[in-house]
């Protein structure tokens, strides 16, 4: 049995394309970013803290528990699915598709009731805006993957 064979029945795993591989090195760095920011706001690190506005900071102080915890939800589950698309793992779809839930809840919460729109200005709309498109990006990748057999 040759390396491109997996499984019981030892089908043959279509060839990745050298694309595929490229954005989930991507997405691997780009969703770690992610969790590296929430990680530095979970330790209030200096850096982290002084490049927040005073409203930003605020607006990050009077957060929920219930909201800071689907956050870390979000960020840790697109980057395991942005590790599952390395590893060609079928969970990749599912990881994706909680965090983009994820997203969008605190989201909702964010900019429909805590008002942040304000506070974070056009730049973290703008952000917030990539970050959602990336995230359902990767859903469609994955579930795309998975049905061309890349992903098992």
């Amino acid at each position: 049995m040759d390396a491109a064979t997996t499984g019981p029945a030892a089908t043959p795993r279509p060839k990745t394309p050298i694309w595929f591989w490229i954005v989930a090195v991507l997405a691997v760095l780009w969703n770690g970013m992610g969790l590296w920011g929430y990680v530095s706001y979970q330790l209030f690190t200096e850096a982290y803290m002084e490049a927040l506005t005073e409203p930003q900071r605020a607006l990050f102080m009077a957060m929920p528990t219930w909201y800071v915890a689907i956050w870390a939800l979000s960020v840790t589950t697109a980057f395991l699915g942005s590790v599952g698309l390395l590893i060609r793992t079928k969970y990749a779809v599912w990881l994706f598709a909680v965090a983009l839930v994820g997203f969008i809840l605190t989201c909702i919460y964010s900019y429909g009731v805590m008002g942040s729109a304000e506070a974070m200005g056009t730049t973290g709309i703008v952000f917030s805006v990539i970050i959602g498109i990336s995230l359902a990006a990767l859903l469609w990748l994955s579930h795309w993957a998975k049905g061309r057999g890349i992903l098992r």
